[in-house]
């Protein structure tokens, strides 16, 4: 007799006659009935009131009606379903046999065939699903019945359901679907891109349990598990059991990768390999003894709520390392999950956790008691920025940037009301007696006593034009500056309150984020460029800051959230001890594609790329059948283009880093700016009749490039200037602007080559401005925040966007008579304007994704 749910069971007591319950779930209750129109057995799973709660019911049913359509002999289908008195449900014929659970409970690891042979029918279920669109979500021995010598997947379609059913209820992201031990890393963390690799990974952690006894990550909570599977990798198969295949272990670890490119791309892959392997030969030993090995379990997690969050790189390799000792690579562990972390710093002591989280219209500082998970929001801005502790750790500084104007402000870490401290940029010391600011260009340092407002000024040697970081030490008696050059050169010093100036490192590299380990004493920095991932030094250190040895590279290919300060705290924080260093880890990934400017709004795109490659830079070639890109990764910046009809990237140069391209007139050369080893900064021209990439040397240029086929236009290294370089004769000369005071960026030629457009930072604005290619005076176009894109074909217009900052950007038509701006279109939040085509309507776009999170490196081996 059943006694549960009278109401559900008397709703549908004219079609369907329950028996008895057979299973209950986190989310469900199974039971077995009679379907009586049909005369029939029936399994209905009734999903319990409170699930139900959260869930639109219309799409709910509209998204499990997909999953019906499923036709498959590995595929249990979906014969009804529905809404009664509260619940939603659905039925699928009843089958005689257990579940894959069951006997894993029972019998523990399977042989080498019947893993094999379970594997290759869920597999097969899987190409066929994927195929029609449909992602199961929530692969589990739980949802695989077996009947006699075959394996059926259950509950197609249910976890895709309950969650487009939830996103359409709730408007905030992060609600993860399915059983955390079969979780890829990206479904773990809600990232509402994932796709069918899913399945994948959790084909993986199904192998991995059938061949083990255990999935791949044993934990003692739900979200200890959910981290593990973002941040650890898994032991080798093999390790636990040593008479697995090879290929079939491979099979496994490969579809266990935490990056979804690097799994297989398809369960078909999966399917072709298993084949080989279903023989006699595959292996008959006897599961139960094989050998097991211990599990740790002991590493320590601080986690939240799981959200849109950063799948952060798992190892970062040790490259270099002073102790023979040491471990062989050093393992990042992930302390926030928000997935929006731009900046964090950890308190002295190691138990609080300051961040920074970007929302889609303001800023806001919360503080995390790493010991208990609790998280208190401090203070919100448009941007917040430059947070370090103080007092003990019972304070946080922050600088509150509004428009031009800037506040250096504190709070409690206990939440209540902040108070200012001065007005404009400011560093607090560890023990709140004072200020540091950087001013005059960078040029001098200034220390502030916070009681008295006395000041010291530090004039520095003009040698070096800019700050690149500045941190206190842990005894707030040193003031670590980073600063380089226009020349390139870049330095790190120290200053004691009394104004001694002590050179701790000279470099040819940007060297930036120094912050000081008081268990050395030492310095850690960072060395490179954050958008291909810097490498991290530690350097050795006598109390003074003077150097003692050779610095030592520890790390590389560090992806930091790196804030675009004026002038810039440090990325880095370490604990007293030196045990933990913590930044903020950015992974990014984006996509070109194309929306109509007379289309209408909230158009889709249409992609010209996908995956998760990081492209940038985008440029449309004059005939518009091909699009210049440069795509970043760990290993340098490539140069290339991609057909607009889609295809792969063909790739003309790789560098360390790259700036803007350009197309001549003709589309028979890309200019483009960028790094190269035994060239350094430069130009380069490449000739796709010949080939061949010409450098032009002698003039280090920056980020923008603008070309005809008589020249080509560039923004210096520093971005003060724009350059004309005659590529006949490698003539170079500088062009304006006169007024030296502010930046340049995005140059944009006209079509008649005697005007060129860009946008000019001066006092933290970037106003639209044109010039004439022969120097004089420039004229300002727009009075806001402004970049050019492209040129009207008249000549007599530009179109330009407004810059992505906090909300969607905008496209602009902006006559050159100064008549005022027309709007043309407004882009949805995430989409970026890169260029026009030749008819200009149609807008090349590039999707920009992201995610952030803060993450401890663990140096206490060190």
């Amino acid at each position: 007799m059943i006694t549960g749910y009278p109401a559900f069971r008397e709703a549908l007591a004219d079609t369907i006659e329950f028996e008895r319950e057979i299973g209950s779930g986190a989310t469900a209750t199974v039971f077995l009935a009679r379907d009586l129109k049909h005369q029939r057995r029936v399994a209905v799973k009734m999903l319990w009131p409170e699930f139900v709660a959260t869930l639109a019911a219309e799409r709910f049913l509209r998204e499990i009606g997909i999953a019906a359509q499923l036709q498959h002999p590995h595929i249990l289908p979906l014969l009804d379903s529905g809404e009664a008195a509260g619940s939603l449900y659905f039925t699928m014929p009843f089958v005689e046999g257990e579940t894959l659970r069951q006997r894993v409970n029972r019998e523990g690891p399977l042989g080498i065939s019947d893993t094999i042979r379970i594997l290759g029918d869920v597999a097969d279920a899987l190409v066929y699903a994927h195929e029609h669109g449909v992602v199961h979500r929530d692969i589990k021995p739980d949802n695989i019945m077996l009947v006699g010598r075959n394996a059926v997947v259950m509950d197609f379609g249910v976890a895709s359901a309950a969650s487009a059913a939830q996103t359409g209820r709730q408007l905030t992201a992060g609600i993860a679907i399915g059983t955390p031990n079969y979780m890829a890393p990206e479904q773990a963390m809600a990232d509402p891109a994932f796709d069918h690799r899913v399945d994948i990974y959790a084909l993986g952690v199904l192998g991995y349990e059938l061949l083990t006894g255990q999935p791949p990550f044993v934990r003692a909570t739900p979200q200890e598990v959910l981290a593990a599977h973002v941040a650890h990798t898994p032991e080798l198969v093999t390790v636990l059991r040593s008479d697995i295949p090879q290929d079939l272990a491979d099979i496994i670890m490969r579809s266990l990768e935490k990056r979804p490119d690097e799994r297989w791309q398809s369960a078909a892959e999966i399917t072709e390999r298993l084949d080989p392997l279903t023989t006699p030969m595959a292996g008959m030993t006897p599961a139960r003894q094989v050998p097991m090995t211990g599990r740790n379990t002991g590493l320590r997690w601080v986690v939240g709520a799981i959200a849109l969050v950063s799948v952060v790189t798992l190892v970062v390799r040790l490259v270099i390392g002073s102790d023979p000792n040491q471990p062989p690579d050093i393992r990042p562990e992930q302390l926030t999950f928000a997935g929006n972390v731009i900046e964090s710093a950890i308190s002295l002591d190691g138990q609080f956790l300051a961040f920074v989280g970007r929302l889609p219209d303001r800023e806001e500082l919360f503080v995390q008691d790493l010991s208990t998970g609790t998280v208190v929001s401090l203070a919100t801005a448009n941007r917040i920025e430059a947070i370090a502790w103080a007092g003990n750790a019972s304070e946080v500084g922050f600088n509150v940037v509004d428009s031009a104007k800037v506040t250096l402000m504190t709070a409690s870490r206990l939440g209540g009301p902040a108070r200012v401290l001065r007005r404009g940029f400011g560093l607090r010391s560890p023990d709140g007696s004072k200020i540091a600011v950087a001013s005059k260009a960078g040029l001098a340092v200034t220390i502030i006593d916070a009681r008295t407002g006395d000041s010291t000024l530090f004039e520095r040697s003009p040698a070096y034009t800019w700050v690149s970081g500045l941190s206190w030490s842990a005894n707030s008696d040193q003031l670590i500056v980073a600063v380089s050059s226009q020349s390139g050169s870049s330095a790190i010093m120290s200053y004691s309150p009394e104004g001694v100036e002590t050179v701790s490192l000279v470099d040819t590299v940007d060297v930036f984020g120094p912050v000081w380990d008081p268990s050395g004493p030492a310095l850690w920095y960072l060395r490179g460029e954050t958008e291909v991932g810097a490498d991290l030094y530690r350097l050795r250190v006598l109390p003074d800051g003077r150097p003692s040895g050779e610095p030592i590279r520890v790390a590389a290919g560090l992806a930091l959230e790196v804030r675009g300060y004026t002038v810039a705290s440090s990325p880095l924080s370490i604990t007293r001890d030196g045990g933990q260093l913590v930044y903020s880890r950015r992974d990014m990934w984006s996509n070109l594609g194309t929306l109509q400017l007379d289309g209408g709004a909230f158009q889709t795109p249409q992609f010209l790329t996908t995956g998760t490659a990081l492209y940038y830079s985008g440029h449309v070639s004059p005939d518009g059948g091909s699009v210049a890109v440069q795509v970043q990764g760990i290993s340098g910046t490539t140069v290339g283009v991609v057909p607009t009809t889609g295809g792969s990237v063909q790739e003309i140069a790789t560098l360390n880093l790259v700036g803007y391209v350009s197309w001549s007139d003709n589309g028979g050369a890309l200019a483009f700016v960028g790094a190269s080893g035994p060239v350094g900064w430069g130009l380069a021209v490449y000739d796709f009749d010949r080939g061949a990439t010409r450098w032009f040397r002698g003039v280090r240029l920056g980020a923008g490039v603008s070309s005809r086929d008589s020249a080509i236009f560039a923004t210096t290294y520093a971005n003060r200037y724009i350059y004309q370089v005659d590529p006949a004769t490698s003539q170079t000369r500088i062009i304006g602007p006169s007024d030296t005071t502010g930046f340049v960026f995005h140059p944009r030629v006209s079509p008649d080559g005697r005007l060129i457009a860009f946008s000019w930072n001066r006092q933290g604005r970037r106003q639209l401005h044109v010039m004439s290619v022969d120097g004089g005076t420039t004229r300002m176009l727009a009075d806001v925040e402004l970049r050019p894109l492209a040129w009207a074909n008249d000549g007599l217009s530009l179109y330009a966007a407004t810059h992505r900052v906090n909300g969607p950007e905008t496209v602009f038509r902006v006559p050159v008579t100064g008549d005022p701006a027309t709007a043309l279109y407004v882009l949805t939040a995430g989409l970026s304007a890169e260029d026009l085509f030749p008819d200009k309507r149609t807008l090349l776009i590039n999707q920009i994704q992201g995610r952030s999170d803060a993450v401890a490196l663990n140096l206490s081996m060190r």
